[in-house]
C-alpha cells in the first residue's frame, strides 16, 4: 500500500460527502422555488439528521455547507433550532414593489480651467 492510494480514498470520501450536501442544497433550492409559486418569501428546512447508506455523514457539516452557499446566492439564512435551516428571499418581494426611481433632470458639467496670461 502506498500513501498515495490512502490519499484517493479520502479525496474519494470527501468527494462522496459534498455529493451528499450538494444534493440536499438542490432540495432546499426545489423547495424554495415551490414557496415562491406560493408567494411565499421564506421557509424553515429540516436538514436530514442522518443520511443512510453514508455514515461519514455529519449534519451540522451539512448544515454549515448549505447556509454558506445560500448566502454567497443572496438569500439570508441561519441555522434555525436543531437541524432547522431558516431562509428568507423577501428582499425579492420589496424590489419588486418598489419603483424604479427615474431622474428626469439633467445636470450639466462644467470645468473652470485656470488660465495664466
Amino acid at each position: 500500500m502506498h500513501l498515495h492510494e490512502l490519499v484517493d480514498r479520502h479525496r474519494s470520501r470527501k468527494h462522496e460527502q459534498h455529493q451528499i450536501y450538494r444534493t440536499i442544497l438542490q432540495d432546499v433550492y426545489r423547495k424554495i422555488k415551490e414557496k415562491d409559486d406560493q408567494q411565499m418569501y421564506n421557509l424553515v428546512y429540516r436538514v436530514p439528521s442522518v443520511v443512510y447508506g453514508n455514515p461519514n455523514y455529519r449534519s451540522k457539516t451539512c448544515i454549515y455547507y448549505v447556509i454558506n452557499k445560500l448566502v454567497k446566492n443572496e438569500f439570508v439564512s441561519f441555522p434555525y433550532k436543531d437541524n432547522l435551516i431558516y431562509v428568507d428571499w423577501s428582499i425579492v418581494r420589496q424590489l419588486i414593489e418598489q419603483k424604479p426611481k427615474v431622474h428626469k433632470t439633467r445636470r450639466k458639467v462644467s470645468f473652470a480651467l485656470p488660465f495664466k496670461e
